[in-house]
């Protein structure tokens, strides 16, 4: 499952991820940022900025070549990303996308054990993230 939250004083997008992460809620998840940063950014505003925070998968159903293959897909959101994971397996990939992010010449994501060291990384001082209704279809 996938939620979409945006707290407006510091522009920050946090995507949250939840359950059995597949392929598919990849796509979707892309297709959603896509589509929140079409109607929010705009040239002469900060960078929107991104939390991923995917401390709520119970377990990862992607194949490995579907995770090698996004790895070299430039980000979406072009401010700082921070991806938050909470145990080992999902810290291996998400260093493993990191650095392949950064062999593309893409800015590398921060990786974090907690949305409070997300937080604290990103300078938010008592966020208000709002759910952001996602498109159907």
């Amino acid at each position: 499952m996938i939620k979409l939250f945006f707290e407006t004083d510091h522009r920050v997008l946090m995507a949250q991820v939840s359950g059995i992460c597949s392929s598919q809620d990849i796509v979707e998840l892309d297709q959603a940022v896509i589509h929140f940063l079409a109607q929010h950014e705009r040239a002469q505003d900060a960078p929107i900025r991104a939390i991923y925070d995917f401390s709520r998968v119970d377990a990862l159903a992607i194949p490995e070549s579907r995770i090698v293959e996004r790895r070299h897909h430039p980000a979406i959101v072009h401010g700082k990303r921070v991806l938050v994971v909470r145990n080992a397996r999902e810290s291996g990939h998400a260093r493993a996308f990191a650095e392949e992010q950064k062999i593309a010449g893409y800015d590398e994501p921060a990786i974090v054990g907690s949305f409070g060291e997300a937080c604290a990384l990103l300078r938010l001082d008592h966020p208000r993230f709002d759910p952001i209704e996602q498109p159907v279809g």
